[in-house]
């Protein structure tokens, strides 16, 4: 099993790509299974004040994730658009100092395949909490922690070719199932 984690700066397309690979997958009856953004959830319920919570959040997400790699589910592959090494990148600074390496650990216990989504159009300041200067200086940040503790990513441009890109990367190059008549 295989967590595909769509990362990048808010605003950068992570869940439109992984919507879009989930239901490409899907088309094609691979066995995947979509885990979407707890804190995204967070902001649209007006409940910003538990993103300072990043324990939560991360235990939220490494449960689905776990959740769906049981391997009586026979899933293939999980499609995320929160990596759980974002809990780390949002760590509030009155939290441990192991709990960054904590969650890196978390992280590192799955086979991942990491894909960093730049934005390339308009910001949408909808449901998010940074501005876009805001986004685009996150942006350099993340890249800047993902290589400091030496892990692989692939950087792409965001758009509607992501899927089939991944899809390509991944060797999943199958046509779509063909309605029974």
């Amino acid at each position: 099993m295989q967590v595909i984690n769509f990362c990048g700066a808010a605003g950068a397309g992570k869940s439109t790509a992984a919507y879009g690979l989930a239901h490409v997958m899907k088309q094609r009856y691979v066995e995947v299974e979509l885990i979407d953004e707890y804190a995204k959830r967070l902001i649209l319920a007006g409940s910003h004040h538990m993103l300072a919570d990043q324990l939560t959040i991360m235990a939220d997400q490494n449960s689905r994730i776990s959740y769906a790699a049981l391997p009586q589910n026979k899933i293939q592959f999980i499609v995320t658009d929160s990596p759980l090494f974002l809990s780390a990148f949002y760590t509030p600074s009155d939290y441990p100092e192991s709990f960054k390496p904590f969650v890196f650990d978390m992280f590192k216990r799955n086979k991942n395949i990491n894909i960093f989504l730049e934005r390339n159009h308009p910001y949408n300041q909808s449901g998010r909490e940074q501005t876009e200067a805001e986004s685009d200086a996150d942006a350099l940040r993340m890249k800047a922690m993902l290589i400091e503790h030496g892990i692989e990513f692939t950087i792409m441009k965001a758009g509607d070719h992501v899927p089939m890109t991944v899809m390509s990367m991944l060797g999943l190059n199958l046509p779509p199932a063909q309605p029974v008549s």
